[in-house]
């Protein structure tokens, strides 16, 4: 991860510094999504290097980067990063809701369970999200889990198949869908529907009355209004009333 500086929008960044570097076992499960959290750190999702079955078992490894959500305080003149939590298998899209700073996870699943994790911004922190002992709320392995922090069950499994890749979207804290305020959206790169459920950890899962075929992606903006992007038609649509 390379941080660039410029001294305005318009100019080439005059200075570049590495934040970070991992070194990856395997070419997928490598990485994902970049965020500033409400405490103002940059959080980041890792993988856990990929292959099937997590075979070095990186993610319930504190020795390793891989399979956990890192912090980074980027304003240190020596920014190192620190495991917020681990045991995630390729947390694709996470999210901190713009209100209550609240933290959600979109983690795919191996063979039988894709997962949401929900984390309140009170949390005492370095939670473990279960992978590779757990795969949803079932076991995975006959391992123990690592004891260190706290074990954190998904609040809402969904099954694969239908579902196989479940991507992670955003708390609706816009104003163009007053019905859909206070519901976290996300959805599946291979079930097309999208789908909410209440922020604060609600487990209702709500079908929305819509579809993204190639989901790949979500987006917030400056108003909290929510976007969509597809892989498939190369698409980026947003929430409407």
């Amino acid at each position: 991860m390379i941080e660039y500086r410029s001294r305005g929008l318009n100019r080439a960044p005059r200075r570049t510094r590495q934040i970070l570097f991992v070194k990856q076992p395997y070419a997928n499960h490598n990485g994902g999504q970049l965020a500033f959290g409400p405490d103002g750190n940059l959080y980041v999702g890792m993988g856990d290097g990929g292959s099937g079955g997590d075979p070095q078992n990186h993610a319930q490894n504190l020795r390793s980067r891989l399979g956990k959500l890192l912090k980074i305080n980027v304003a240190r003149r020596h920014p190192y990063p620190q495991i917020a939590g681990y045991g995630l298998r390729n947390p694709w899209r996470f999210s901190f809701d713009r209100l209550t700073g609240d933290l959600y996870i979109g983690d795919v699943g191996q063979d039988s369970w894709e997962e949401l994790d929900y984390t309140p911004r009170n949390s005492p922190g370095l939670e473990n999200y279960g992978w590779r002992v757990y795969e949803g709320k079932s076991h995975f392995t006959n391992e123990t889990p690592n004891r260190a922090g706290h074990l954190v069950f998904p609040y809402v499994v969904l099954p694969n198949p239908p579902n196989c890749s479940v991507i992670g979207g955003f708390v609706y804290r816009g104003r163009a869908v007053p019905a859909a305020q206070g519901h976290y959206f996300f959805g599946d790169n291979c079930a097309s529907r999208i789908r909410s459920v209440a922020a604060g950890g609600g487990t209702q899962v709500r079908d929305e009355p819509f579809t993204v075929n190639g989901l790949a992606s979500f987006g917030e903006d400056a108003r909290g209004e929510l976007y969509l992007v597809s892989i498939q038609s190369g698409t980026v649509y947003r929430l409407a009333g």
